[in-house]
C-alpha cells in the first residue's frame, strides 16, 4: 500500500511538471441489470442506486485516463415472494475499473467515448429466521457468497464545463465474466447451537448491466 501511495503522488508530480491535466470526480446514478442477470431464470435482479468516484489524468487534451470505483447499494429480487421470517436477499457490487476516454469538445460542451476493464466484486447475502418443525424455536440462518471476477465496460458521455468544473452525464454497458460455481460460508443457529456450513451458487451465465450516471468532475490543473 505504501509503495502504491508513493507511485500515485509521483504520478501527480510528473503530470504537473509536463502540464498534463489532473482531476477527480464523483457520481451517482442507477445500474440496470440485463439478460440473465435480470431474467427469472437467472439472477432475477432489479435496478440498484449506485455512487462512486474517479481520478482523471489528461494525457493529451482529447484523451483522459480514468481510474474509478463504485458501490451498488442493493440489487433486490424483482419477483421476490415474502417468506415469513426471512429477509429479502440483496446483492451488492463494487466495481474497480481502469480505462480511457476520447473527448470531442465544442466550446464549453463536449462528448466522449471510452472503455476499459476492471474487477467486479459481487456479494450475495441471505438472512432470516425460519419456523422448522420439530424445533420449538426459530432457526436463524445467515450466509454470503462472493462472486469476484474481471469484466469490461464501454460507453460514452456528455460534458458541460464551467472553467475547471464540468458536469458529466454518462451511460455505460458492463460485461462481467463471472459464470461458474462459487461457494461462501453459511450458518444455522438451532436452539442456541450454531452450525457452520457452505452455500453454493451455480451460475451458467455472465452478468450484464447498464449504468446511467450523473456526476461532477473537477480539474486541478
Amino acid at each position: 500500500m505504501r509503495k502504491l501511495t508513493v507511485l500515485f503522488f509521483f504520478g501527480i508530480a510528473a503530470a504537473t511538471a509536463y502540464g498534463i491535466g489532473v482531476g477527480a470526480g464523483g457520481f451517482g446514478g442507477i445500474a440496470l441489470p440485463m439478460g440473465d442477470m435480470a431474467s427469472e431464470d437467472g439472477s432475477d435482479l432489479g435496478m440498484s442506486p449506485k455512487f462512486g468516484g474517479k481520478a482523471l489524468i489528461g494525457v493529451i487534451p482529447a484523451l483522459d485516463v480514468e481510474v474509478a470505483f463504485a458501490y451498488h447499494l442493493s440489487h433486490k429480487y424483482k419477483d421476490w415472494e415474502d417468506i415469513p421470517g426471512v429477509d429479502e436477499p440483496k446483492t451488492t457490487i463494487i466495481p474497480i475499473t481502469f480505462g480511457a476516454n476520447y473527448k470531442l469538445m465544442f466550446g464549453d460542451m463536449g462528448v466522449y467515448f471510452g472503455g476499459g476493464g476492471g474487477f467486479y466484486m459481487m456479494k450475495m447475502g441471505v438472512a432470516g429466521e425460519l419456523e422448522i418443525p420439530p424445533f420449538p424455536d426459530p432457526v436463524i440462518i445467515t450466509g454470503d457468497v462472493d462472486v469476484n471476477k474481471p469484466g469490461i465496460y464501454f460507453g460514452g458521455g456528455f460534458l458541460y464545463s464551467f472553467g475547471k468544473l464540468a458536469l458529466d452525464v454518462s451511460p455505460r454497458f458492463n460485461y462481467v465474466m463471472n459464470s461458474g460455481d462459487f461457494e461462501g460460508p453459511g450458518e444455522a443457529t438451532i436452539e442456541g447451537e450454531t452450525y457452520e456450513g457452505t452455500i453454493t451458487l451455480e451460475k451458467d451465465y455472465k452478468d450484464m448491466y447498464v449504468d446511467v450516471l450523473f456526476g461532477v468532475d473537477y480539474f486541478f490543473m
